[in-house]
């Protein structure tokens, strides 16, 4: 897979997964600020760093919602911090 598709894969399944756990990405990109584009650029590198894309995926698709990422997702802090109420 090229770096290319890896990230573009990453960045879909990232969104995915906070939409699964109700974090607020919407919230953590702010238009006005370099920092929230940063943030966002942060979790797709984060994701695409790493191996459980697979069994990722399998928890996404057996699931509608999740309480929180699993243990393995390098967003787990980041998607936390974002869940909403």
């Amino acid at each position: 897979m090229s770096i290319f598709t890896r990230l573009s894969v990453s960045q879909d399944q990232s969104r995915r997964m906070a939409d699964k756990v109700g974090a607020d990405l919407e919230n953590a990109y702010d238009a006005e600020t370099m920092s929230g584009v940063m943030e966002l650029r942060g979790i797709t590198l984060r994701c695409a760093a790493c191996d459980s894309h697979a069994a990722c995926a399998k928890l996404m698709n057996e699931n509608e919602t999740l309480d929180e990422p699993p243990e393995y997702c390098r967003n787990a802090a980041m998607f936390r911090r974002l869940q909403r109420e």
